[in-house]
């Protein structure tokens, strides 16, 4: 089992909400609910580092990834998924395959 907590500073949040809000693509997703809840934010850490502290166990941990820039949150939980896959691998005796080097792409 792999476990991510992406998380979003306060900033960054009012930041995707007022453009989202000002995108009439986007506007449906974000709803008076959602600002709401963000009055609530001190709340919600609160529960959720009660929730990390409580359920992060050595076969599933959580992975915290800072997330204000989404290509670097979606690109540390790829290599942490393909990390915990290959660690896997290797407990049940499987080695996994060399990474692919750019003359491999082809």
């Amino acid at each position: 089992m792999v476990k991510f907590w992406l998380h979003i500073s306060d900033a960054e949040q009012l930041r995707r909400f007022k453009r989202r809000a000002k995108d009439p693509l986007k506007a449906w997703k974000l709803t008076d609910e959602d600002w709401r809840n963000r009055e609530k934010r001190e709340q919600y850490v609160e529960a959720v580092e009660d929730m990390v502290a409580r359920t992060d166990q050595p076969h599933a941990p959580w992975h915290l990834v800072p997330a204000d820039s989404k290509r670097y949150a979606r690109v540390t939980v790829l290599d942490t998924v393909i990390e915990r896959i290959e660690a896997g691998m290797r407990k049940w005796g499987f080695e996994p395959p060399p990474p692919l080097s750019h003359d491999d792409d082809g």
